[in-house]
């Protein structure tokens, strides 16, 4: 029977089997669970997905949620995963989910994030701000999207939208959203990812009218970025912030002609 025939779940155990047997790749037990595990939550192949969480502070949930925690004392930035499977447009991703917070929500000076759209950079070029962002501060989520036409960006003032850069960007939402602890949230992006003209950008927030955008989304890289989940705060822990976590519900990864 061919592969093809098989479920997301039944690919993810034979792909792993398969190079655990022939010594390809080899995976602690916790880890193989782990990867198995979201993988088959996600829906995507184990072999597109990267686990970069201190402490496994994560887990598929008892009420089918993916949840991931950051802690001041992991000495960490990050609670994440890196799932590699966008697609250039015409393709169209889309990246949709309810999601939660709970744990230190409120600084008014420190951001953290929930996602990422992380590019690549090429050889010589900085690593430069995440082409889409959805950052939180003092209590309220924004969404940023940032791109570049240059094949190497300029970033002489930071690696972010700053003057004498060349990095473009927009917020997508038409203000910040306030977030409640344990009160769950509804986003949609679809996005056809370009450097050029052809990108096209969507974002639905909580049934708010949908903000639209046209043109380009993305830097103008050699290689895809790529998506990440998960608690991303590479700022201090101040004002008594001790933990965040963020939990993930109906969560749809996919590309599509449009």
């Amino acid at each position: 029977m061919p592969l093809a025939s098989f479920s997301i779940k039944a690919k993810s155990f034979f792909i792993i089997a398969l190079l655990m047997a022939t010594g390809i790749i080899f995976f602690g037990t916790l880890a193989y669970k782990d990867h198995l595990e979201i993988a088959s939550f996600l829906e995507v192949s184990p072999l597109e997905l990267r686990i970069e969480c201190k402490g496994q502070r994560y887990e598929v949930t008892q009420n089918n949620t993916l949840k991931f925690c950051l802690r001041k004392d992991d000495n960490a930035k990050r609670c994440e995963i890196a799932i590699h499977n966008l697609e250039h447009a015409p393709q169209t991703n889309h990246i949709d989910f309810s999601f939660r917070l709970n744990g230190d929500l409120i600084n008014p000076d420190q951001f953290f994030g929930i996602l990422q759209i992380h590019a690549l950079p090429d050889k010589d070029e900085a690593w430069r701000c995440p082409n889409f962002t959805y950052d939180i501060i003092d209590g309220y989520m924004s969404v940023y999207n940032r791109w570049d036409a240059l094949p190497l960006s300029k970033t002489v003032n930071g690696t972010c939208i700053n003057k004498e850069n060349s990095i473009k960007g927009r917020s997508l939402l038409p203000e910040a959203q306030k977030m409640t602890a344990d009160q769950w949230h509804n986003i949609r992006l679809q996005t056809a990812l370009s450097h050029q003209e052809d990108g096209q950008t969507t974002l639905d927030f909580n049934g708010l009218e949908p903000q639209n955008h046209d043109g380009a989304n993305i830097y103008n890289d050699k290689r895809m970025p790529y998506l990440k989940l998960g608690v991303y705060k590479p700022t201090p822990w101040t004002h008594e912030q001790e933990e965040i976590c963020v939990e993930y519900k109906d969560v749809e990864l996919s590309s599509r002609q449009p």
